[in-house]
């Protein structure tokens, strides 16, 4: 080493464990009485490392605070949920087969007596009296044997020709009008008002497994009462139903995908009515659509008024 250096003027280096470093032994007066100049390992001078510290207890968790005492039932009524489909009105039964009973004939006035005829002579003689018919048989009740014919009346003599023309005889008289038969059980007509009991009637339907863009003309008020689809197969458009449609008349639409939710969109005649149109299908689900036609001033439209989702 080149002459003393201060410790200032030392190059600045990082010691490895194995290198000197000086010290003063301050308890060593061998040297001086300030202590004694010593040497050791970088190593030597680096003391134990400490415990670690105990990890302090995690507090305890507060007690759950109690639960409110549970109100006194509401004195207020929920709204009114809507008010469910008005039945069909029952078809018109077939016509009677049964013929009510035929009234009595009456009986038919005598036939008068004919004239005897004149000898020949260019003045006609006064007619005869005209002979009476005789009685008609009465019509027997409903049997394979025809009751007998009554007696025919005799005919009067021919008289000779003459060119005046006689007297003209008496009519006889009219027979009786018979009874008017009873009156067949009531049968359905196109008009009349009857009431059904224990009758069941049969929905009208038209049902299908997909439509390729939209209903065509099969959505038809005149020819059905529920419109049924069971695997729609891609985006539908429901067109306005066909038909000749009533007030009140009502449809049910059933839909379901073919395990893929479907674009549903409708025609102008079709209303929301408190509950959306549906713009879509449920995912393998079955929905339900009631449809009631409503003619109220100038509206003609066929309102949405429930519908209904499979659980």
């Amino acid at each position: 080493m080149a002459g003393d250096l201060k410790i200032t003027e030392l190059t600045t280096g990082t010691p490895a464990n194995t290198d000197w470093i000086p010290y003063v032994d301050l308890a060593d007066t061998s040297m001086a009485a300030s202590g004694t100049t010593k040497k050791a390992t970088k190593s030597s001078l680096i003391g134990a490392t400490g415990y670690t510290g105990y990890t302090g207890y995690t507090g305890y968790t507060g007690y759950t605070g109690y639960t409110g005492y549970t109100g006194t039932a509401s004195n207020v009524t929920g709204p009114t949920g809507y008010t469910g489909y008005t039945g069909y009105t029952g078809y018109t039964g077939a016509a009677s087969t049964v013929t009510g009973p035929t009234g009595y004939t009456g009986y038919t006035g005598y036939t008068g007596y004919t004239g005897y005829t004149g000898a020949a002579s260019t003045v006609t003689g006064p007619t005869g009296y005209t002979g009476y018919t005789g009685y008609t048989g009465s019509v027997g009740a409903a049997s394979t044997v025809t009751g007998p014919t009554g007696y025919t009346g005799y005919t009067g003599y021919t008289g000779a020709a003459s060119t005046v023309t006689g007297p003209t005889g008496y009519t006889g008289y009219t027979g009786y009008t018979g009874y008017t038969g009873y009156t067949g059980p009531e049968s359905v007509t196109a008009s009349n008002t009857i009431t059904f009991t224990n009758k069941r009637i049969t929905k009208r339907v038209t049902s299908a497994a997909s439509y390729t863009t939209d209903t065509g003309t099969s959505l038809n008020s005149d020819n059905l009462d529920e419109f049924h689809i069971t695997a729609q197969a891609g985006a539908l458009l429901f067109n306005n139903p066909g038909g000749t449609p009533t007030e009140g008349q009502s449809i049910i639409i059933r839909i379901l995908d073919d395990g893929t939710a479907r674009a549903l969109t409708w025609g102008t005649n079709f209303r929301a009515m408190g509950i959306a149109l549906p713009s879509t299908t449920v995912l393998s689900k079955t929905k339900y659509l009631g449809f009631k036609y409503n003619t109220q001033g100038s509206i003609t439209k066929w309102d949405l008024i429930a519908s209904s989702d499979q659980a």
